[in-house]
This record gives structure tokens, sequence and C-alpha cells, in this order.
């Protein structure tokens, strides 16, 4: 057992209350052996447990393990689990001012328990289950611990149309849970921090940002929709239309796929505030905004390599005195992918100069 690397579940789980000690001793077990060997199962770390131990008590115990007494224990709630996991987050942030809060998904495949009773699909052909997780890390990229996670999963295959899928509102779509997320991880993150939301693609959502918007939420969310303006103009195009006004270098990870190597980018930067309409197919939805401000930043790979697509983010910060921010994400995120692009929120001029985390601070005030 690794006793100087288990320390940190003491103190993760030091608020943990099941209502009784000897279930919280058997929890407190368990996510040591995970820690120990986190690619095997619970069963097959209480095996493992059990066979280097020797010890008749552990031996005895590692049978409820695998037949997943504790888990089924009424009083071994998530609820329970993630408070303590909760205030061990407030601990770990008391010097924080600002956190980034970054949701995704995971889908979990198991197409080949096609005989397990009750597994649903995660998608339209595969069984599975989907995992939306939001996780807050500092300015700095360090780990805080997660602000929200959902399950889902679907009893049988949507044989629906794709039209008839998006004339759904937004509260039967299965997008619905990056709105439920944002609202999660507000109400769960400590009280003295503010939070900037971070999302990928499927986050790129009308209502997300309109939720955000009445609600005073932060986020940088990349996009895949070249959305209408105000005077029925395509906002990427508009936005290629103005000149550019500065430049930045960022670092691109070497990317195995695709074979690429790691190189130094030189991002030439745009930007332009824009009035995007509400989409047509939300107009049914009276309460619904009919427009939002969005200040859009691009920034472009101008000289890729020979044989390479070039890189093309496209944000919705300030103008370019947040470039760092910009730059600094993108080498944290990317692993040089298709040009795709990028929405955010924007910050005052009076932050022109600052660095990466004296925006962070400043933006989420």
């Amino acid at each position: 057992m690794n006793i100087i690397g288990n320390k940190w579940i003491e103190k993760e789980f030091e608020t943990l209350d099941f209502g009784s000690k000897r279930l919280e001793k058997r929890f407190k077990k368990t996510m040591r052996d995970i820690s120990d060997d986190p690619e095997k199962s619970i069963p097959g770390q209480a095996q493992n447990d059990e066979l280097s131990s020797g010890s008749r008590s552990q031996a005895q115990a590692a049978p409820e393990l695998i037949r997943g007494r504790m888990i089924k224990n009424e009083k071994c709630t998530p609820e329970c689990i993630l408070s303590s996991h909760r205030d061990a987050i407030e601990v770990r942030s008391s010097e924080e001012a600002v956190l980034l809060a970054i949701q995704d998904t995971m889908s979990v495949n198991y197409s080949g328990h096609e005989k397990t009773d009750g597994m649903g699909y995660n998608c339209d052909k595969a069984l599975g289950v989907n995992t939306h997780t939001c996780l807050s890390l500092t300015a700095k990229g360090i780990p805080v611990g997660i602000l929200a996670q959902s399950q889902s999963t679907r009893t049988e295959k949507d044989e629906r149309s794709a039209s008839e899928k998006q004339r759904r509102p937004i509260e039967e779509k299965e997008s619905y849970r990056w709105l439920e997320t944002m609202e999660e991880a507000s109400k769960n993150a400590p009280e003295h921090v503010s939070l900037i939301h971070i999302c990928d693609r499927e986050g790129d959502i009308y209502e997300l940002y309109a939720l955000a918007e009445r609600t005073g939420e932060k986020f940088i969310i990349r996009a895949t929709h070249n959305r209408l303006n105000s005077d029925n103009e395509r906002i990427v195009d508009e936005l290629r239309k103005t000149e550019a006004v500065g430049t930045d270098i960022v670092t691109i990870p070497s990317n195995h796929a695709s074979k690429t190597k790691e190189r130094e980018v030189e991002l030439t930067i745009w930007h332009k505030e824009f009035e995007i309409k509400k989409p047509v197919l939300l107009n049914s939805n009276k309460e619904l905004e009919k427009s939002l401000k969005l200040t859009l930043i691009s920034l472009t790979d101008e000289n890729p390599p020979a044989g390479q697509e070039p890189i093309e983010w496209l944000l919705k910060p300030a103008p370019y005195l947040i470039r760092r921010l910009i730059c600094r994400y993108i080498a944290l995120k990317m692993r040089y992918k298709s040009p795709d692009i990028i929405s955010s929120d924007g910050t005052p001029d009076e932050l022109r100069g600052k660095d990466f985390i004296l925006f962070l601070k400043a933006v989420a005030k």
C-alpha cells in the first residue's frame, strides 16, 4: 500500500459523513485501493488486496466489496461523497479568485454487454452511458475538483429525423446538459471564487449564451455556427473583412495521429463586435432573447507548413488586449485540429497589456 501517496484521501474525505464510521472507513480503503491500482475494477482491487495482505479480516472483507455491499448501502450516496469533495475544493481554492469550469462529455461504450438488463444507448448505435463532467482548474491549469457531473443514456434508438430533433425545446434535448451543468457548477462553486465556463463545440448553443447573459456567467465556448447578425450577415464572413489588430506566437504540440511535429505558430488577430440574431428554429420560444451581443476575435495561421491546413480560431472576448488568454487557451486545448471557431465573453478596455491571470481575475469581477 502506498501510504505516503494516499494521504490525500484522508484530506479529501475529511468531512465525509455516511452516519457510519465503519462504512466511512471501508469507503476510504476502497479509495486507497483505486488510487494504488486505478486500472483495475473494484472487485479486482479487492482480490489483489486479499492476496497480497494475507490478512484474515481483509480476506473476509474482500468478498463484501466484490458483491458491492458498500456501493449498494443506502447510506453511501453520491451526494455525501460529493459534499465532502466540494468541501475539499473550497480548501484547495482558498487563495484563488477565479476558477476555470471546464465541461465536456465522455461516452462509455458497453457494446459488448448486449445481454445486460437495462443497458441503454449512448448514441444512435452503441450501447453505453454518457457522463458529462465539469472540472474546475486554477488559472494556471491545476485541477481543483469536480463541480458538476451527470449521467444519461437512451432507453432505445432515436428514430426521429434531424429536423424533428432540432425543433424540440432545449429542455427535451440531450444538449440541455450544458445549461444544467453551467447552473450546477455555479451553485457548487466556493462562494469566494468566480467561474469562467469553458465548453467544447457541443456547447455552441444559443440558449447557453442567453443563460450566461441572464445570470452574468463568464465563458469561453468553441463554436461551429457562422451565425447571422442583426443585418442578416454571417458574422465570420464579416469579421474576415476587418483589418488585423496584432499578432501573437503560440506553441502547437506534436500530434501523433496527424504525424505533425511541435511548432511555433504566429497567429494574426482580428476582432469585431456583433449582435447575433436568435436562430429561426427558436422563434417559437417567445421568452428567449431575440438577439445577443458577441465580440468575436479571430486568430489565424496565415503561413501554415506545406500540406497542412491553416489553424483558425474565433473567440468572443474583448479586443486583442486579451490575446494572451486566447493564445494560452489554444496552446493548452489544441492538438493541431482542423480549423474551427471559439466564442467567449468580453472584458474591459483597461485590461490592455495585462497578463493571463490578471485578466482572469478582472473579467470575473
